[in-house]
C-alpha cells in the first residue's frame, strides 16, 4: 500500500470577493454551503484510535504491555477530542469536493472558495480531469502556527501538508517474529486530508493552501483507476512543481522569491537529475529544487497545445529515460512532441 505524506511552508492570499461572501453568509443566503459534512473527519480519526484500542485489547500483549499501549491510545483520544473543539464551523461545498473544519464559518467560507478558485485553473490546464466527490477533500484549517504543530505532530518549519490514502482497520496479529500491527484496506474508501495553518498577514508562506490542495488533485488524477492498494506516487520533482505552479500562479512576489532562489546558484543541478530523484535532497539544496521544479512545470504547461495530458502522463514518470520514452508514446497518440533540451534556453531568458 503506497502513502502519501507532503509536508510544506506557504500558503495563498484571500480575495477582496471574500468580504462580500462572509456579509452575505450573516444573512444566510449563500446557496453553497452545506450541512455538516456526512463523513467528519475528525470523529473518524477518534473513531480509528477507538478501534485500535480494542484491538489491543483483544491481543495477547501482556499486562504491562497493554496497559501501556491503552494508555497512550486514551491520550490520544483526549488530545483529538480537544483538537475537536477547536473546529466548531465544519460545512461542506454544494458539490460535495470539499469538507471544511475551521473556527469561524467565514474562515471556512474563504477556504471553500479558494478551492474552487484553485480546482477552476488546475482543470483549465487538465482538461480531462474531475474530481470526484465520492472521496472529497478534508480540509483543516488551524487558526495559528502554535496550535496547528500541537495537533498535527509535524516538523515546526511545516506550515501545512497534504495526505492521500486509503483507510485501513488495524488488528494484532500472531506472527513468526511476535505480535505485529497489520492493516486491512476498508473496501472502497479513500480518504483525502489536508492540513494547514492561516498566516499573519506578513507571513512569507503565502501559497500553501493552494500549493497542497494541487498535491491532492494530483494524486488523485494519476490514481483514478487504480484498484485499492495499488496506487502510484507521482514523480516528486514534478509534484512539486505543480503544486509550487498552483500556488504561486496569483502572486508575482512568490513568482520573483522562486526565480531569485535560481539566479543566486552557479551551479545548478538542472531537472534531468531531479527527475530521477525519489526523494527529497539535503536540506541546503532544497530551495533549489522547489525553484527548479517551479520553473521547470511552468514551462511544460506553457508547451501547448495538450500541455495537461503530456503533464498527467508525465506525473508517472520517475526518470528521465522514462520521460523520453513516455513521450515517444505520446507522440505515437498524436500529441505533439516537444523538445526537453529547449527548457535550457526558457530557463536562462526567464532568469536574465
Amino acid at each position: 500500500m503506497n502513502r502519501e505524506m507532503r509536508f510544506h511552508i506557504r500558503l495563498r492570499a484571500g480575495t477582496v470577493c471574500t468580504l462580500l461572501a462572509v456579509a452575505l453568509a450573516v444573512f444566510h443566503s449563500i446557496p453553497c454551503l452545506k450541512a455538516e459534512p456526512a463523513m467528519d473527519v475528525l470523529e473518524m480519526e477518534i473513531q480509528q484510535i477507538q478501534e485500535e484500542r480494542d484491538a489491543i485489547e483483544q491481543s495477547s500483549l501482556s499486562a504491562e504491555e497493554k496497559g501501556g499501549a491503552l494508555q497512550n491510545a486514551k491520550d490520544k483520544v483526549v488530545l483529538l477530542s480537544e483538537r475537536n473543539r477547536q473546529f466548531p464551523a465544519r460545512i461542506s461545498s454544494a458539490n460535495s469536493f470539499y469538507h471544511i473544519y475551521a473556527t469561524t464559518t467565514q474562515t471556512a467560507y474563504h477556504y471553500m472558495h479558494e478551492a474552487d478558485h484553485v480546482y477552476s485553473e488546475y482543470v483549465r490546464l487538465f482538461t480531462n480531469y474531475r474530481f470526484s466527490n465520492e472521496y472529497p477533500a478534508h480540509i483543516l484549517v488551524y487558526p495559528d502556527h502554535a496550535t496547528y504543530l500541537k495537533y498535527e505532530k509535524v516538523n515546526p518549519a511545516v506550515a501545512g501538508h497534504a495526505m492521500s490514502d486509503r483507510l485501513t482497520f488495524k488488528k494484532y496479529v500472531e506472527t513468526s517474529k511476535g505480535l505485529e500491527v497489520e492493516e486491512e484496506l476498508r473496501p472502497g474508501t479513500k480518504l483525502q486530508r489536508l492540513a494547514f495553518y492561516v498566516p499573519a498577514a506578513d507571513d512569507l508562506n503565502q501559497t500553501t493552501f493552494a500549493h497542497e490542495l494541487a498535491h491532492l488533485f494530483n494524486w488523485d488524477m494519476v490514481n483514478q483507476d487504480a484498484p485499492a492498494g495499488d496506487e502510484i506516487t507521482p514523480n516528486l520533482f514534478l509534484n512539486e512543481g505543480l503544486a509550487e505552479y498552483f500556488g504561486v500562479m496569483d502572486d508575482r512576489k512568490q513568482h520573483e522569491l522562486r526565480i531569485a532562489a535560481l539566479r543566486r546558484i552557479t551551479k545548478p543541478v538542472g531537472p534531468w537529475e531531479w527527475l530521477g530523484l525519489p526523494t527529497y535532497p539535503p536540506y541546503l539544496k532544497i530551495r533549489e529544487f522547489y525553484a527548479e521544479a517551479y520553473l521547470f512545470s511552468r514551462w511544460l504547461t506553457d508547451q501547448k497545445p495538450v500541455a495537461g495530458e503530456r503533464l498527467k502522463a508525465f506525473l508517472a514518470i520517475h526518470s528521465l529515460e522514462e520521460a523520453e520514452e513516455t513521450m515517444q508514446q505520446l507522440t505515437q497518440r498524436f500529441v505533439p512532441r516537444i523538445d526537453l533540451n529547449a527548457y535550457a534556453a526558457y530557463r536562462q531568458k526567464i532568469l536574465e
